[in-house]
C-alpha cells in the first residue's frame, strides 16, 4: 500500500483494532495476516469478496471503513469530519488497486481526487474554492 495523500495516515483491520502509521509517500507490504475483514462487492452479475482495511486520518475525521485492498479497480471513499460537527466538510479519497505484473502483487495507492502538475517553467498559484450551498 502506498500513501500519496500528502499527510500521514493510520490503518488497521477495523475501527477497534490497533492502528499502524503510514507516512506520506511511504509504501508498505500488507501480508494476508494483516488483512482479514472482507466485504461482498458486485462486479457485473457476480458478487465477489474483497479484503478491506480501515483508514484513519489525523484530526477529527471519521474513519474510512471497508477500504478495498485486493480487487483491481478504482474506488472512491468519502472522508468527513463526522456527525454533529458544525464545520461539515466532505473530502473524496481515491483508492487505486493495480496489478503489478512484474512482481505479481497488487498495489493500493491512496490519493486525493485532485492532481495538479506544473510543467511550465514559471511558478503558478492555484486556489480552490468550495461553493457553499
Amino acid at each position: 500500500m502506498k500513501n500519496l495523500t500528502g499527510i500521514r495516515l493510520y490503518w488497521g483491520q477495523s475501527v477497534s483494532s490497533t492502528y499502524s502509521s503510514l507516512e506520506n509517500d511511504e509504501e508498505i507490504t500488507l501480508d494476508h495476516d494483516h488483512v482479514t475483514d472482507q466485504i461482498a462487492i458486485k462486479q457485473g452479475n457476480n458478487s465477489n469478496l474483497a479484503k478491506t482495511i480501515c483508514i484513519q486520518f489525523p484530526g477529527h475525521w471519521t474513519p474510512m471503513m471497508n477500504v478495498i485492498v485486493d480487487r483491481v479497480g478504482k474506488y472512491s471513499y468519502a472522508l468527513d469530519v463526522g456527525p454533529g460537527s458544525e464545520d461539515a466538510v466532505l473530502v473524496c479519497v481515491i483508492g487505486d488497486v493495480e496489478l503489478m505484473s512484474d512482481v505479481r502483487t497488487k498495489l493500493t495507492t491512496l490519493h486525493s481526487d485532485i492532481k495538479v502538475e506544473n510543467s511550465c517553467f514559471s511558478r503558478l498559484e492555484l486556489k480552490l474554492y468550495q461553493k457553499s450551498l
